[in-house]
């Protein structure tokens, strides 16, 4: 199933998708991403959707929009614009969206292990006191991704996240990678976070490169209509 919010009185479209669209434009899934971005059109209720998107690189790279259409490498888009919408394509990495309406701010970010250990929040952080983001005001969305119960991970991520996230199964260590963006979010200022609580690895709703090992992608999208 997918997830749809409309905060602010409907200002906003906040959508996570599932496996019934594949939204990935990879070689192999063209024709069916052409088709089913048509569909993302209904869902969010337009008849045309101006989207602004990036080539994703892992990064804590966060892209300020002016203007739709590609916007070079990165994991994180932000802009005050109305009618663009921006999005990241995923298959167990944490879509994470914000939306604040008394400046018109609107974010979406790309969370996997290495843009959070390479500071992508900390990026955030940086902008929305840049740019003076009311964090009180801010609404977070997180989306499905991989969860504890099965992110099973090696023991470098000692090296860059605190052990309460870090839990033993057995002999394997496992990530909570949602908690950790929760409790950073917090420190941030950031504590209005509607959590979307879905395991892509587990959940065969999802798409999941980690149990299937495939191109497709589902995506975390945000728009501002006014």
């Amino acid at each position: 199933m997918y997830y749809i919010f409309k905060p602010f009185k409907g200002r906003y479209t906040v959508l996570f998708t599932d496996a019934t669209l594949n939204l990935s434009w990879k070689l192999q899934n063209q024709e069916d991403a052409a088709r089913n971005w048509q569909q993302i059109k209904k869902i969010v209720g337009t008849a045309s959707l101006h989207t602004a998107y990036l080539t994703q690189i892992h990064s804590p790279i966060i892209r300020k929009v002016t203007t739709p259409g590609y916007q070079g490498p990165g994991d994180g888009l932000y802009t005050f614009k109305s009618n663009i919408a921006l999005f990241v394509l995923t298959a167990d990495c944490l879509p994470v969206i914000l939306v604040e309406p008394e400046t018109g701010f609107t974010c979406v970010l790309h969370c996997g292990w290495k843009p959070l250990a390479k500071g992508i929040l900390s990026q955030l952080h940086k902008i929305i006191q840049e740019e003076k983001v009311p964090t009180s005001r801010i609404k977070a969305y997180l989306g499905p991704c991989i969860d504890a119960c099965c992110y099973s991970v090696g023991n470098e991520f000692k090296n860059f996240f605190p052990t309460e996230f870090l839990l033993t199964r057995g002999p394997k260590l496992h990530f909570s990678l949602k908690e950790f963006v929760i409790r950073e979010l917090i420190k941030i200022g950031v504590k209005n976070i509607t959590n979307v609580v879905q395991c892509t690895e587990c959940n065969s709703h999802y798409f999941s490169f980690r149990r299937d090992k495939t191109t497709q992608r589902q995506t975390g999208l945000v728009i501002k209509h006014y």
